[in-house]
């Protein structure tokens, strides 16, 4: 007969929230537990077979994610194509429910499924549930909430693919820019004040872009005062090295660091 019913506080809260803040599992769990059924499913149709994505079951699942079913084998296809109704309370009772191998192998005495639709009116895959035992506690109020979970999932996948073409499109332009020379990064020399040789190169938008963005540039490894007084002119904010403070203990750093407010003192000059 199925399990007791939940109180209906975790499915207000899907339906609010969508898939985006609950996961697809969360869905799963909760529309299983409310409906009082031993395991749901979201299968995608490909070919020549569908693949089980996601899977919540109580105890012990006879079918688990990842698995590869022929598309025209158990029940999926035939609800999409109306070949068996969507609310099934008891298989024993629908002969072509009982000529599926699956209502006997599982066992399967219950079933409900529906279609999830993407916005381009391509059927994505199903959203199904079923239970081992008849479970007459099941009505059109829950067919209607499975439609209502399988919108919601359909949404999702549409965010998913939509962002997914986005990102195709970009590298495919990032691409094509390289493929006619760009882009052309330019690159700010850094000399040692010492000598006079070239020792590095600093994007020169680097300071500035940070300021945009709102973070700091720290500079690590300053040993000698030119150094410091160069990096003070180019606009780095913070910096750290022998030249400021060798390494101190914890309890030690609330204390001035006997050259650094000196060296700073020189480089502002």
């Amino acid at each position: 007969m199925g399990s007791p019913r939940l109180n209906t506080r975790p499915i207000s809260r899907l339906l609010a929230e969508g898939v985006g803040q609950s996961g697809v599992a969360q869905v799963l769990r909760t529309v299983r537990k409310h409906l009082g059924m031993d395991v749901a499913f979201v299968s995608r149709f490909r070919e020549t077979d569908r693949v089980l994505e996601h899977v919540d079951a109580d105890g012990v699942a006879p079918i688990h994610e990842g698995q590869a079913v022929p598309v025209a084998d158990g029940y999926c296809l035939k609800v999409v194509r109306g070949e068996l109704p969507a609310l099934i309370t008891d298989t024993s009772a629908v002969p072509e429910a009982m000529a599926i191998p699956a209502t006997h192998a599982i066992p399967i005495g219950a079933h409900l499924g529906v279609p999830i639709e993407l916005s381009d009116g391509v059927v994505y895959g199903t959203l199904c549930c079923f239970s081992r035992e008849p479970n007459l506690t099941l009505g059109e109020r829950d067919l209607r909430l499975m439609r209502a979970l399988g919108e919601i999932l359909a949404a999702r996948i549409d965010e998913e693919q939509e962002l997914e073409r986005l990102k195709r499109r970009a590298r495919q332009e990032i691409r094509k820019a390289v493929e006619l020379g760009g882009p052309r990064i330019v690159y700010q020399p850094i000399y040692a004040l010492s000598d006079g040789a070239m020792v590095g190169a600093l994007a020169k938008g680097l300071i500035a872009f940070a300021r945009e963005v709102g973070s700091r540039i720290t500079a690590e490894g300053v040993e000698t005062e030119a150094e410091l007084a160069t990096l003070r002119a180019i606009g780095v904010d913070k910096a750290q090295g022998y030249f400021l403070s060798k390494p101190r203990a914890l309890e030690d750093l609330t204390e001035p660091a006997g050259s650094s407010g000196a060296a700073f003192a020189r480089a502002a000059g």
